[in-house]
């Protein structure tokens, strides 16, 4: 992958970044804020890698993606060019998030001049074309192109960023990963899987063996019970058809007697239906009779009682009859005692007023207010007095007036008692006398009924006596048909044969019935016989299954050994470590000779649970030919090796994936240099830069002098940056 251009709209603190990598083959990244040189922390270099790694793989460094989107802006875009190695096309990826309508990816195809749109209906569909076309993923990217020391937050940046930093027991699981052959986890999980069916499979049949058991020797038992079987069927077949044999003679016989003496017994047949007939009828005559004695008896006492309730509602009518209930007097009363009673209420009032008006003092006024003359002493003493005896005068007619309304009110009380007397009374005599019709009518009813049952009873009692006589006849002349029937010979001999025909007929039923459960009982040895046989053939194809199962168990096993983590894996990295320490060697030469590295592969596995305990990765280190710790290098031989390490993996992924990665991203690595490493380090961009396009972060205004190219990142007084290449004159 050979980049081309690369653009920022709207990304976190940029405005709009853009540049293309055709016009450099290694540039420095620096930052400028308001204007000053001296101040660059927070102007987002950084936001150049972060950039890149959120088009490349839709990786960010922040809790929420919207955070991405700079502040005041709706829409933040990123877009990256660059060339495939797969097939050395052009391809554009453009990534952007919205934050009403979310995120978006959509990718192109160079053609011509003109951009070809591959961009799938789907999301993921597009995500999935894009790692085709880029050919890694974003931890071979961690562990070759991204080059961090200011201490990443992001896990995957510090897992894969530094090989050397690693523990042994982790080195070798990221080298695993980096060269992608954790593919060979998805194999093995499948193979466990396809192991776990075979195996569940093969525990079945065995059990369905189990359970079948031994055909051959329940074959013999049934054989056995099948020949006794057929013995004994064979003594039931003969003796039922001797028994048919006899039953039909009997039933001949029997019936040419039946012929010679069926008038007789259809005679003696049809008068004992008589006589039952009969007998009957007698019964319910009495049964009759008693009814009709019971009711006859009942009915005096519910009449008598009836007719005691009758004169005592009569006699109570009657009494009353002869009160004066008028009630239209009684009103005339109450209506003038009502006219009384209103004309003493509105004297009392027209009292009250006059008390209430001779009861105000005198007025101090000189003039009258209703003669308007001079009011004098005199005249105001005779109108006291004067006033006093009216007053006194009122209160007498006040107290007369007060008694007389009470005397009103009790008469007015007496007469409305009265009239609601008279007027209930008047209503219970209505009531009593529709009451006292009914009863008369029930008294006579019940009388007439009394006589409809004598009657009745005597029809009923005549009748009784007529049956009685008849079937007196009828039992005569049935008591000497049966005599004559005893005496006759050809009676008894049909009673006979009906009796061997019944105990014939039953042993033939019981026979049948045990020559049908016996042909069952065949039926089902014969079912056992066939599944028996089908069992025999069946345990052969179930051990010829088991065989297969087997072996099919023990390869599963084999390939899950195969695609397990000390499997295929283990000697792929096994197979890269000489060419990977080669390789870091190589660059080591070029970069800092007498420095060198050597792998080593430590194998812990001395108990029988540690056998699946993986290798272990550790580094040595060397001097002019002096072993040293990772601690003891300087910071400068630190920063030397890990980025040897970095070309060396990027140089096993470009010739193990098919890829052909040119981009190398260092973000403030020489940080920890002295200014005579930091002569070397920018050497080794000198010797990088003609393989890879190299981006350098940094903060050392003495490297702007040893680069060509500068990536300036300004940023202004409201927070917003831009950036622009720049081309060094010194």
């Amino acid at each position: 992958m050979l980049p081309g251009r690369l653009s920022l709209k709207n990304f976190c603190g940029h405005a709009d970044t853009e540049f293309s990598f055709d016009d450099f083959q290694s540039a420095l990244v620096i930052g400028k804020v308001k204007d000053n040189d001296r101040f660059s922390n927070g102007a987002g270099k950084s936001t150049i890698f972060n950039a890149i790694e959120y088009v490349l793989f839709n990786e960010i460094q922040f809790s929420a993606l919207e955070k991405i989107i700079r502040d005041g802006c709706d829409v933040c875009r990123v877009e990256f060019d660059f060339t495939s190695s797969l097939d050395k096309s052009i391809y554009r990826i453009v990534r952007s998030n919205s934050r009403k309508t979310g995120t978006d990816v959509r990718l192109f195809k160079k053609d011509n001049d003109e951009w070809q749109d591959l961009t799938q209906r789907r999301v993921s569909d597009t995500e999935k074309e894009i790692v085709k076309i880029v050919g890694f993923n974003y931890k071979a990217f961690c562990a070759s192109v991204l080059f961090s020391q200011s201490g990443s937050e992001n896990n995957v940046q510090k897992d894969f960023g530094n090989l050397p930093n690693l523990t042994p027991e982790k080195r070798k699981s990221v080298l695993r990963e980096v060269l992608q052959l954790n593919v060979y986890a998805n194999y093995e999980k499948l193979a466990k899987n396809k192991f776990s069916n075979v195996q569940y499979n093969l525990e079945k049949q065995k059990v369905i063996l189990t359970t079948i058991g031994d055909p051959d020797t329940l074959l013999v038992s049934l054989t056995k019970e099948q020949e006794e079987s057929d013995k004994i069927l064979t003594i039931y077949n003969k003796n039922i058809s001797f028994i048919k044999d006899k039953l039909a003679s009997l039933k001949s016989e029997y019936t040419l007697l039946s012929d010679k003496v069926s008038g007789s017994r259809a005679k003696i047949s049809s008068i004992t239906n008589t006589e039952s007939i009969c007998k009957d009828g007698i019964a319910k005559s009495h049964k009759t009779i008693e009814d009709l004695k019971l009711k006859i008896a009942s009915l005096p006492k519910e009449a008598k009682d009836i007719q005691k309730e009758l004169d005592s509602m009569q006699s109570w009518v009657d009494e009353h009859k002869k009160e004066q209930i008028d009630i239209e007097p009684l009103n005339i009363d109450a209506s003038k005692l009502l006219e009384k009673f209103l004309s003493a209420k509105n004297a009392l009032i027209i009292v009250k007023v006059k008390l209430e008006e001779l009861n105000n003092p005198i007025t101090e006024e000189k003039n009258c207010s209703h003669c308007h003359q001079n009011i004098s002493e005199e005249h105001k003493h005779n109108w006291t007095i004067k006033n006093k005896e009216e007053i006194l005068k009122l209160e007498k007619d006040k107290i007369t007036l007060n008694k007389d309304l009470l005397e009103l009110a009790d008469s007015r009380a007496e007469v409305d008692t009265l009239i609601g007397t008279r007027i209930a009374i008047k209503n219970t005599l209505s009531t009593w006398e529709s009451k006292i019709d009914y009863l008369s009518k029930e008294l006579e009813a019940k009388r007439l009924l009394y006589k409809n049952y004598n009657v009745l009873l005597e029809d009923h009692i005549v009748s009784l006596r007529s049956k009685n006589i008849e079937l007196e006849t009828i039992q005569q002349e049935l008591s000497a048909l049966i005599v004559l029937d005893k005496n006759n010979l050809t009676f008894n001999r049909l009673d006979e044969l009906r009796l061997d025909i019944t105990k014939s007929s039953n042993k033939e039923t019981q026979l049948s019935s045990e020559i049908s459960n016996l042909i069952g009982k065949q039926a089902i040895i014969k079912h056992k016989v066939e599944q028996s046989i089908l069992n025999r053939i069946k345990i052969i194809d179930l051990k010829k299954d088991i065989q297969e199962l087997e072996k099919s168990l023990q390869l599963h096993s084999k390939v899950i050994q195969a695609f397990g983590s000390n499997g295929i894996p283990s000697l792929i990295t096994h197979s890269i470590l000489d060419e990977l320490q080669g390789e870091a060697n190589k660059w080591l030469l070029k970069l800092r000779p007498g420095l060198q590295l050597q792998f080593v592969v430590i194998n812990d596995k001395n108990t029988n649970k540690d056998k699946d305990k993986e290798d272990t990765l550790d580094i040595l280190y060397f001097i002019d030919g002096n072993q040293r710790e990772y601690k003891q290098l300087s910071g400068a031989q630190k920063i030397i090796v890990s980025l040897s390490l970095k070309l060396a993996i990027l140089f096993i992924i470009n010739k193990r994936l098919g890829v052909d990665i040119k981009l190398m991203l260092l973000d403030e690595v020489n940080q920890p240099l002295d200014p005579g490493s930091t002569e070397i380090f920018a050497e080794i961009i000198k010797v990088i830069q003609n393989e890879l396009k190299v981006l350098v972060i940094t903060h050392d205004e003495n490297l702007k002098y040893k680069f060509s190219h500068t990536i300036l990142i300004e940023q202004d007084e409201n927070n917003v940056s831009k950036g622009r290449l720049c081309i060094n004159t010194h």
